[in-house]
């Protein structure tokens, strides 16, 4: 019972997570970025350009901005698990402009 309940959960959060990591980021709008655990994110968001946005800071989570056209690929050579659309994840969470 419990195998069938996390399928479920599961299934539940893949389309949501697949539109989110599928979507491009765009200069100058929010993206998330996940770092691996214990990482300085803000201080690898400032070497690739960038400024960390968020209110809060989940421990592996950062909202950021740069209005660089190469953000995503400096994030990425600055360690960054997942760099994903953040206007696109505020939709999915029901936030509106």
């Amino acid at each position: 019972m419990v195998r069938l309940s996390l399928m479920f959960l599961l299934s539940l959060l893949a389309a949501p997570l697949a539109v989110v990591l599928s979507s491009t980021p765009v200069p100058g709008a929010p993206v998330l970025v996940v770092f691996a655990p214990g990482s300085d994110g803000a201080a690898r968001i400032a070497a690739a350009g960038g400024r960390d946005i968020g209110p809060e800071r989940a421990p592996m989570g950062y909202l950021a901005v740069s209005e660089n056209v190469d953000f995503q690929q400096r994030l990425e050579d600055e360690g960054a698990w997942v760099v994903a659309d953040g206007a696109m994840l505020a939709r999915i969470c029901g936030v509106s402009e």
